[in-house]
C-alpha cells in the first residue's frame, strides 16, 4: 500500500507545479473524466472547465508547498488523501489550505476524481 500512497502524493504534487498544470495532456492523464473540483470560493469545476482554466493560469511564481499528508483506504480502488498546503512565493507563505482529493483506480491506473481546497489560517503544527 506504501508504494500506491508514494504515486499518489507525486501525482497530486505534480499538479502543483505551474508547468504541469498548464499542460493539458498531463492533466487529461492525471484527471478522471467524471472529475469535479470545489475551490475556496465554492465554485465548481469539473474536468473540461479545470483543463480550460489552467491553460490559462500565468502565476508562474507560485510553488505550491504541501505536508502533513493522510491515507483513508476507502476500498481496494478508492484512497482519499488530505493535506495542508500553501501558496510560497520566495518562502512567503499565503492562501492556507487544508486540502482533500479522492483517488481511484481504473485498469490499474490512479486518476483524481474529486478535490476540494478549504482556507485554513496557517499550517498545523
Amino acid at each position: 500500500m506504501k508504494e500506491i500512497y508514494k504515486l499518489i502524493i507525486d501525482q497530486e504534487k505534480q499538479l502543483h507545479l505551474h508547468a504541469n498544470r498548464t499542460n493539458n495532456q498531463l492533466v487529461s492523464q492525471l484527471l478522471d473524466k467524471d472529475f469535479l473540483e470545489i475551490w475556496y470560493s465554492w465554485k465548481t469545476y469539473n474536468f473540461n472547465s479545470t483543463l480550460n482554466d489552467l491553460s490559462k493560469e500565468n502565476n508562474n511564481w507560485v510553488i505550491i508547498s504541501s505536508k502533513n499528508y493522510n491515507f483513508y483506504t476507502i476500498d481496494k480502488n478508492t484512497i482519499l488523501i488530505t493535506y495542508e498546503s500553501a501558496n510560497n512565493k520566495s518562502w512567503k507563505f499565503s492562501k492556507y489550505a487544508k486540502r482533500s482529493s479522492i483517488w481511484i483506480e481504473i485498469e490499474g491506473i490512479w486518476k483524481l476524481r474529486f478535490h476540494q481546497a478549504t482556507s485554513i489560517l496557517n499550517f498545523s503544527e
